[in-house]
């Protein structure tokens, strides 16, 4: 799947217009076009809308509790990594209780 959309990218117009840019075939591949083409890699879990959506209408609770709380789980963890990097990403940002401004 990532071949063919890969190749799919390599052949659109912001590809062409890097490498007439004159950016290098290595930069081209992994800033413009593998970044676009890993979109529909990372969203394509095969069946496991298809699972959800039967499982509802057959009143499977525990697998629907089970695929809320993952989906719970993997947000809480997704949100406390991004908020732990900022600090690295940022170095403006501080860590602590917000100091008074003083007048």
């Amino acid at each position: 799947m990532l071949r063919a959309t890969l190749l799919n990218e390599l052949g659109e117009d912001y590809v062409r217009t890097a490498r007439a840019k004159g950016l290098s075939g290595l930069l081209v591949l992994t800033r413009h076009a593998l970044r676009n083409a890993l979109n529909p890699v990372v969203f394509a879990w095969p069946g496991i809308g298809r699972w959800m959506v039967e499982s509802i209408y057959d009143r499977d609770y525990p697998a629907i509790q089970g695929f809320v709380l993952y989906i719970a789980t993997v947000f809480v963890v997704l949100n406390v990594a991004v908020d732990l990097s900022y600090r690295v990403l940022d170095p403006r940002v501080r860590v602590g209780w917000p100091v008074p401004s003083r007048r």
